[in-house]
């Protein structure tokens, strides 16, 4: 194992400890929250199972997240288990790519739409984002405007440049537009609050999203494989954890302000 691996592998372990979240150590399973069986909750889809085990401390009773593994249709299914299971309310939390030049690493991004790959446009309730702007304003940097839901990851920064001039997007991830669709179809209140990790300046590996397993963890055995054959990828990574340590702080932030009961007073239109 590389010194240069080894740092990244250093960064990413303390990204996945939760730091600044509130809470440490492993989750167990690709999901996380306590609610009673006959109550409805909140439900959470994220992407990635290090990305609930940064929110998992922030959680408050009536909360569950899910982790989809980086996919769009697992993401959907993810939904779909979360209102079978109780969810009156959706929401799509966690890491996302910037798009718009002058979103910097670690801005959190609350969505007042999604816009998928097709242009489907997914609206949030006027009402919930309004509570929900006003119960993050101080707590990271905020912004509000569309995110750009992908079926496939966008990595360049020329597929960004595209993606955010064909859209206005602020940010794109790979899950928001997935769990919205669900959301419509249920007539549920949706929302997406997502911080983003990489700048739209910052192009990554496009064999990354191949080290995430379908449960939504990393591979480090595929991941370690990669980065021996592309070596020059190394410092890439090794930033975009640092990045993603800064942007965790946030998550776990955001997520604490979101716990309470006005989550679940947003209307449909």
């Amino acid at each position: 194992m590389t010194g240069g691996f080894r740092a990244y592998m250093k960064a990413e372990e303390r990204v996945a400890s939760g730091v600044g979240a509130g809470k440490e150590g492993p989750v167990e399973a690709a999901e996380a929250g306590t609610v009673n069986d006959s109550a409805t909750f909140v439900g959470i889809v994220t992407g990635l199972q290090r990305e609930i085990k940064v929110i998992e401390g922030s959680l408050g009773a009536g909360m569950r997240a899910i982790s989809s593994g980086a996919n769009a249709a697992r993401a959907e299914a993810a939904a779909h288990r979360l209102v079978a299971e109780g969810a009156t309310v959706l929401l799509s939390v966690g890491y996302a790519g910037g798009l718009s030049p002058d979103v910097a690493s670690g801005t959190v991004v609350l969505a007042n739409e999604v816009i998928a790959d097709g242009g489907q446009r997914y609206g949030v309730p006027a009402s919930w984002l309004d509570a929900a702007e006003r119960r993050l304003a101080g707590a990271a940097d905020l912004r509000v405007g569309p995110i750009a839901g992908c079926d496939g990851a966008v990595t360049g920064r020329d597929g960004k440049r595209e993606l955010w001039l064909g859209t206005g997007a602020l940010a794109a991830d790979m899950e928001s537009h997935a769990v919205a669709r669900v959301a419509l179809g249920y007539r549920l209140p949706f929302a997406a609050v997502r911080v983003v990790v990489d700048d739209a300046r910052t192009s990554l590996p496009l064999w990354l999203a191949d080290t995430v397993t379908p449960d939504g963890a990393s591979d480090p055995g595929r991941l370690m494989g990669e980065v021996m054959r592309h070596p020059t990828a190394l410092p890439t990574l090794i930033s975009l954890a640092w990045a993603e340590r800064k942007s965790a702080r946030a998550l776990g932030r955001v997520v604490a302000r979101l716990r309470g009961g006005f989550l679940h007073e947003a209307h449909v239109p």
